[in-house]
């Protein structure tokens, strides 16, 4: 028998060889569950003979070494004959194992008793090699071996997937355990560098008395909308391998061939009293599965937003966020020379489809915001030469005025919940932001001293809000807390910082910077932090979320050659800074103050 001291020594360096083996080995999750079971195996079986050859509780895990370390080997030969069977066998070799551990407690134990020190190495090295590795598996190795098990369901013949149908009710078990580490078609929206997912849309199936160009126009509409983000990448319609007809299994092989991710069923069908009834179905190629199945319902001159609610519907399923095809944008269009424009107010859908104006070219008006429920728009208007804040009714296009407050008034923004619209006022000379209730009619100040105060924006929870203020001196940004009155400033950069407008899920405050002579549009935690400029120019201003808090919406002014004609754009940019494109207007039209809408209801 070896003397204590190299009895220790050789325990240490046991330990310290197959914990590296298994670091070496943990790149496959079957590999390291093989080494950590050799090694509680070996470890286990040299102390049988050399230290406590009669404890009971020692065979005892000798044999649920052995156990797990058999069906192990077991399994791994019969991975080598069929690789989606050992989906199933994962979770036998899950029960296993951990018997072992069991039986490595008691086992364990019984040398602190018998053998001291060494036990205790024995004991804390064999522990931390098992755990060690079944964490780091679990964390980064699971999901590349589930997606080792999609492309073997890719290249086999079909065998394997009516295996697995048999034995479903063991995989409910295993799965339910890995759920959040599957790997199923999945966006990561902030990753704008990502590789685009690619989306095959096939041809709009047709039934009844169904316009061509409708069905046509539902297509190029949802490849747009989808195209746009820079998300996904649409598959060439020429290079569809074939025209699978709805409730029928495509051939998967055919769609991976052409390195198509996602694959797009629609039929369009004709119903009585003028409507369309728009079906849908979104397959996981890879992964061979359905991920989304819906029918959608509308008056057929409403065909087009049919398409824009079936994409909102395939891009939630693939980003998770919410979509913003079905949505519209209020701003502020004009026309003719720039000593003699003229400012209407217009709207039209996202993608610039269908404008058409919302006031006559007599009165000038500004600073356009939809209410959250998408039935009234307020706006800055001129009339009589009063600048004052007027509400539009978009069902019946009745306007009315805000009410009488006995000074200028400006920057009006609805609340959350709609009952409240904050705005500007100028009383005795100085600007601060009032709180108006519309049921109530009454109004409050929220903002006081003798700076000016301005740019209202809400929190999405109505309980904060932030604004532009001159009260350090110079144009910053602050939030004010409505409950306790409270005011901090956010903005500590070089620069102006205005136009705070807050995102819809909170998480952000785009903003308007001039900084050296040029202006950016940015946006930053609501606390002033993590600060990222998305667009930088001549002249841009007026930032407006979309819904989801993917993108922001602006206008930019290019600077005149000639020093006399500037033209504005709308412009579109998502939250990365990356993916940024104007938004089309009618020919000898220009945008400004553009204001996102909610989800159309």
């Amino acid at each position: 028998m070896l003397c204590w001291w190299y009895q220790n020594l050789f325990g240490v360096c046991f330990f310290i060889l197959f914990f590296c083996v298994c670091i070496f080995l943990r790149g496959c999750f079957f590999c390291a569950l093989f080494s950590c079971v050799l090694c509680i195996f070996l470890l286990f079986l040299w102390l049988l003979f050399l230290r406590v050859l009669f404890s009971v509780f020692f065979v005892f895990f000798w044999v649920l070494s052995g156990v797990s370390l058999g069906v192990v080997v077991f399994l791994y030969c019969f991975h080598m004959l069929s690789g989606v069977f050992f989906t199933v066998s994962v979770a036998c070799c899950f029960c296993v194992f951990f018997l072992g551990v069991f039986g490595c407690f008691f086992g364990c134990c019984c040398l602190l008793v018998f053998s001291g020190i060494f036990g205790c190495v024995v004991f804390a090295g064999v522990f931390a090699c098992c755990f060690g590795v079944i964490i780091c598996e679990l964390c980064g190795g699971f999901s590349c071996f589930l997606q080792n098990i999609h492309i073997e369901l890719s290249v086999n013949d079909g065998k394997d997937i009516r295996m697995l149908k048999k034995f479903l009710l063991v995989l409910v078990a295993c799965v339910t355990f890995v759920s959040g580490a599957r790997a199923e078609i999945k966006v990561d929206i902030i990753a704008g560098a990502a590789e685009p997912i690619s989306v095959a849309v096939q041809k709009i199936e047709t039934v009844g008395n169904v316009s061509g160009d409708d069905a046509k126009m539902v297509r190029d509409v949802v490849d747009a909308d989808l195209k746009s983000t820079g998300l996904f990448r649409i598959v060439a319609r020429d290079a569809l391998p074939e025209f699978v007809e709805m409730g029928k299994l495509p051939d998967f092989t055919l769609w991976s061939a052409v390195k198509a991710d996602v694959l797009v069923q629609a039929k369009l069908s004709a119903e009585s009293g003028g409507r369309y009834n728009l079906e849908f179905y979104v397959w996981d190629v890879n992964g061979k599965e359905q991920i989304e199945a819906q029918s959608l319902v509308a008056s057929k001159k409403s065909a087009r937003r049919l398409a824009h609610i079936m994409a909102d519907a395939i891009y939630e399923r693939l980003t998770g966020e919410v979509g913003y095809f079905d949505t519209q944008i209020v701003f502020i269009a004009e026309t003719g020379p720039v000593d003699q424009r003229i400012k209407r107010m217009a709207i039209m859908d996202q993608d610039g489809y269908g404008m058409r104006y919302l006031s006559d070219k007599d009165t000038f008006v500004m600073s356009p915001h939809f209410s959250p429920n998408m039935q009234t728009i307020v706006f800055l208007s001129f009339r009589d030469d009063d600048p004052m804040v007027w509400t539009l009714d978009l069902e019946t296009g009745e306007q009315r005025r805000l009410g009488q407050f006995g000074g200028m008034n400006f920057a009006p923004r609805f609340s959350p919940d709609g009952s409240k619209i904050a705005l500007s006022l100028v009383k005795d000379g100085i600007t601060h932001i009032y709180e108006y209730d519309i049921e109530t009619k009454a109004l409050k100040q929220l903002t006081f001293g003798y700076s000016l105060n301005t740019s209202p924006s809400y929190s999405p929870d109505g309980k904060k809000l932030a604004f532009n203020s001159d009260r350090s001196g110079n144009q910053q940004i602050y939030v004010l807390d409505l409950e306790s009155g409270e005011v901090e400033r956010i903005t500590y950069g070089a620069g102006r910082y205005a136009t705070p407008a807050w995102s819809p899920d909170g998480q952000f405050i785009a903003f308007t910077k001039i900084a050296d002579d040029t202006f950016y549009i940015g946006i930053m935690s609501p606390n002033g932090r993590n600060e990222k400029i998305l667009a930088g120019g001549w002249y841009m201003e007026a930032p407006s979320w979309a819904p989801g808090s993917r993108r922001v919406v602006y206008y930019e002014t290019e600077k005149a050659l000639d020093g006399i004609e500037r033209m504005s754009h709308i412009r579109s940019v998502d939250i990365t800074g990356q993916n940024l494109y104007d938004i089309p207007l009618p020919d000898g039209i220009y945008g400004v103050e553009p204001t996102w809408s909610p989800k159309l209801p």
